[in-house]
């Protein structure tokens, strides 16, 4: 896959990434995963994410809410290259361990990780509670480098960090995305740690 980027295509509807806490959709290095089908397709530019919604859920319990018992990050880049995400709706993740990795990331964990695209995406109702007061990055956590285009983060919550994002090391680079409704006791839209945000032609309201 080095040469030529492996391609998976995900048809409309709702996908877990197991039965346990810990159980998270883990993106490897030159894969392309691409969401917005309908199962008729021959060409990846035929798929339409706004007809075809595709859902990679952390609700583990089927509450339809983020909440203890839920996944603690639903998607995982982890010492990871050249990786792609694009067409999805990550919703319900709920990170209330103790470790970094299980208070921190609800939505969207990178760690260690480069290059990593994040396309046509919706990341919302994701918490990082941790202990209560140590949850961290409810939408996206980061400790690489990313860049989101097109994305819109809404109604994640962090208790003290980063509601929709944390930059806690590397860039977070925003392109054409809208970060609104996010909440947390400290940078309710963006918090910055060890790591910076470029935002171009991005909204922040209401966080």
């Amino acid at each position: 896959w080095a040469t030529t980027p492996l391609q998976i295509w995900v048809a409309a509807g709702t996908y877990k990434p197991g039965t346990l806490e810990s159980s998270s959709f883990k993106i490897p290095s030159n894969v392309t995963v691409l969401g917005g089908f309908s199962a008729t397709e021959t060409n990846a530019d035929e798929r339409n994410w706004t007809t075809n919604p595709t859902i990679l859920s952390g609700d583990l319990d089927n509450s339809a809410s983020s909440n203890s018992g839920d996944a603690h990050s639903i998607v995982s880049f982890l010492n990871d290259d050249n990786a792609v995400l694009d067409g999805f709706i990550i919703e319900y993740g709920y990170a209330d361990g103790t470790a970094v990795i299980d208070r921190t990331g609800a939505g969207i964990y990178i760690n260690n990780a480069t290059s990593i695209r994040i396309n046509n995406t919706i990341i919302r109702y994701n918490t990082a509670y941790g202990n209560g007061n140590d949850g961290v990055g409810g939408g996206l956590v980061s400790f690489g480098e990313a860049t989101l285009t097109n994305c819109l983060f809404y109604e994640n919550t962090a208790s003290a960090n980063g509601g929709a994002i944390s930059s806690e090391n590397g860039t977070i680079n925003l392109v054409n995305s809208t970060i609104t409704n996010n909440t947390a006791q400290k940078g309710g839209g963006v918090h910055f740690y060890g790591g910076d945000v470029e935002a171009v032609n991005s909204i922040f309201t209401q966080n």
